[in-house]
């Protein structure tokens, strides 16, 4: 019960979570997020965590959703990896929106500069759930544009500050 057994319950989740199916995404990346915490993996913990997040913003479980964030922040922050990095900045984009902040954008266009950067791409199923918390529109543009000016530091510095 390793690595991979925590991705693919991961992945089972990811794949609930798709089909709309929220409360059984969650319970399998709860048993995933469970069985990282035991084997002391805290590169799976954090994964794990930012996907039940994403699983609770797709249920309309915000605050889950910051808490989860919120705890893994450390970690992502020390860790070097500029995957976790875009991804707990795309995911509390979408917290931020769902409370109202006006920096929602922010974070949004430093997640996107950070992936641009590492030439990395945002999962479909992200991008989908970043256009539904916040859109790329016109009225938002001045915002997003000041996030992806941004370095990652200084953006986690907004999230920590802020958001989370």
């Amino acid at each position: 019960r390793g690595f991979g057994h925590v991705a693919a319950l991961i992945n089972l989740g990811q794949a609930e979570a798709a089909g709309g199916h929220t409360g059984r995404a969650a319970e399998l990346q709860g048993e995933a997020l469970a069985l990282a915490r035991a084997q002391g993996d805290i590169y799976l913990v954090a994964h794990a965590r930012q996907y039940l997040a994403e699983t609770h913003l797709r249920a309309g479980q915000d605050g889950q959703a910051r808490s989860l964030l919120a705890d893994s922040l450390d970690y992502v922050t020390s860790s070097g990896s500029t995957e976790l990095v875009a991804t707990i900045l795309e995911l509390s984009a979408c917290v931020a929106a769902a409370g109202g902040d006006p920096r929602a954008a922010r974070l949004r266009g430093a997640a996107e500069a950070v992936r641009d950067r590492a030439g990395l791409v945002t999962m479909p199923s992200r991008a989908g759930l970043l256009d539904r918390f916040v859109p790329a529109d016109a009225g938002r543009e001045a915002e997003l544009e000041a996030g992806r000016r941004l370095t990652a530091p200084e953006a986690l510095t907004l999230l920590r500050s802020s958001v989370l």
